[in-house]
């Protein structure tokens, strides 16, 4: 699991889920690389827990973005831990909550 912070500095983040089984894993570009070495970024199927449906992430809403920045720190604390029991479930059965969405991608290079 990692977190996916914003660009350009923007308070709003994305909570990543992958799971790595073995000591190396085939990657989309980077060929075989060791299991310490992989972030989410490399595999080919990958999942997020989703914070917002619209815009899949984790941020403050709009009304209360001129409050104080520990204040919706603590907001989008609180919104990914409401939704952390279906991270949970997914990586102990792969189950796939409201909240989570998967995908799989393809690459045309060859290995």
């Amino acid at each position: 699991m990692n977190v996916q912070f914003d660009k350009y500095g923007r308070l709003g983040c994305f909570l990543n889920l992958a799971q790595i089984e073995g000591d190396e894993v085939a990657t989309m570009y980077e060929g075989v690389l060791p299991a310490d070495q992989i972030r989410t970024g490399h595999l080919s199927e990958r999942c997020r827990l989703r914070g917002n449906l619209l815009f899949e992430m984790f941020k403050p809403p709009l009304y209360l973005r001129f409050s104080k920045p520990e204040r919706l720190g603590r907001i989008v604390a609180e919104q990914i831990l409401s939704r952390f029991s279906e991270a949970e479930g997914w990586f102990a059965s792969k189950r796939i909550g409201k909240h989570i969405r998967c995908r799989k991608l393809t690459s045309n290079a060859t290995m």
